[in-house]
């Protein structure tokens, strides 16, 4: 989301970064927080980094056939 919001010019940035903060779980008890940053090059999304502190609430494994 922070990549998109930054191509598209819906949040405000410096021309360098862009730092945002999700909360997340609150409905379920599972309170979480993740920490967003995109790095901007030529204002457009160059990578994004994220972090934070979550509860994992399931664990899955996907199959690709190709």
């Amino acid at each position: 989301m922070g990549a998109w919001l930054v191509h598209h010019g819906l949040m405000a940035h410096d021309g360098k970064t862009l730092q945002i903060q999700g909360h997340q779980g609150r409905a379920l008890g599972k309170e979480g927080t993740v920490d967003v940053t995109v790095t901007i090059r030529d204002n457009e999304p160059e990578n994004v980094t994220i972090s934070g502190q979550a509860v994992i609430l399931f664990h899955a494994e996907w199959a690709i056939t190709f």
